[in-house]
């Protein structure tokens, strides 16, 4: 991988360098493209671009001695993953990517420039997922939301006045937009590296989902704010490095651990299991009736995610 451009970094506002952290686990193909993208970036500031292999089963390799490959001597998750590359980082602002972005030629560059105004700060573009803007930017989680977002009634009306007025979203974030958010998605961050590392970096009790969440919530407690630059997207793929299943597990888990941190685990847990009944009821007389074998089978469902998610919750959280 080329620096094209690249200079020695003197203070962030002056170009200073930038620590690209790639967290990976599974597909080599996948962050190889990332790679090779971040290789045709135009540039006038030196990148120092870390790939972390979470211990994937097959190791990672990359020809290019530009990029450092650490590996990891245990799967330990997304955020155990990107601690151990901001650890190794050299430059004053990480930019946090997942390995299934897609970024154009421009984007680094770019999102640095209008990031500056900002720092200190965490900071997220609009993610792009499917051709049309993905959820970025997101409120306060808190129990009613999180316990209605279980809801069916009110799932089916996302796009309704009720879906947005009790959804996680942050509707204040639109795209084209630049706003102050509670917290945005992790797929693609930009942070100084002391602050991250000021605030311990990612909570490693989080094996996957959440921890984007907490980080932000601990960052604005020592007044770094999280910031969304609408003006700015990058594609993203989603889902380079696990499957729905496990993917539905390690959220419910993490979302139990969040709770738990911030003070709520026991009412969000008896409101996640009433939310399951109100559930059952929807689906045995509401609009889209199903039979009484279907709607007990996911109910049944249902509940033993959440009794799964409990379970790992209290043993430590991972999932694997």
């Amino acid at each position: 991988m080329s620096e094209p451009n690249a200079r020695s970094p003197h203070t962030v506002d002056e170009g200073g360098g930038i620590s690209v952290v790639i967290p990976h686990f599974g597909d080599p193909d996948v962050p190889a493209e990332l790679l090779r993208r971040l290789g045709q970036q135009v540039l006038h500031r030196a990148l120092d671009v870390i790939l972390v292999d979470d211990c994937s089963p097959t190791p990672f390799h990359w020809a290019d001695p530009s990029v450092r490959v650490v590996r990891a001597d245990r799967n330990g998750g997304f955020g155990s993953a990107v601690n151990l590359g901001a650890r190794a980082a050299r430059q004053p602002l990480l930019l946090i990517l997942n390995s299934d972005l897609r970024p154009d030629p421009h984007f680094v560059e770019d999102f640095v420039a209008g990031a500056a105004a900002h720092l200190p700060a965490i900071l997220s573009p609009q993610l792009i997922e499917g051709g049309r803007p993905g959820p970025t930017a997101y409120r306060t989680p808190r129990v009613d939301r999180l316990v209605l977002d279980q809801l069916r009634v009110l799932r089916r009306g996302e796009g309704t006045r009720i879906g947005r007025a009790w959804g996680g979203s942050d509707p204040g974030c639109q795209p084209g937009t630049v706003a102050t958010t509670s917290w945005v998605a992790g797929a693609c961050l930009l942070v100084r590296r002391q602050d991250f590392l000021a605030v311990g970096g990612f909570d490693e009790g989080f094996f996957m989902y959440w921890e984007d969440a907490d980080l932000c919530r601990r960052l604005a407690g020592i007044g770094v704010p999280t910031v969304f630059l609408g003006g700015l997207s990058v594609d993203h793929a989603q889902g380079g490095s696990t499957t729905a299943t496990r993917a539905v597990l390690w959220n419910a888990t993490s979302r139990l651990r969040y709770a738990r941190r911030w003070g709520y685990r026991r009412r969000l847990v008896a409101g996640l299991a009433a939310a399951s009944v109100a559930n059952l009821l929807t689906d045995l007389v509401g609009s889209e009736r199903l039979s009484p074998r279907a709607a007990l089978g996911r109910f049944r469902g249902e509940a033993g995610l959440l009794r799964t998610a409990v379970r790992a919750e209290r043993a430590g959280g991972v999932v694997s």
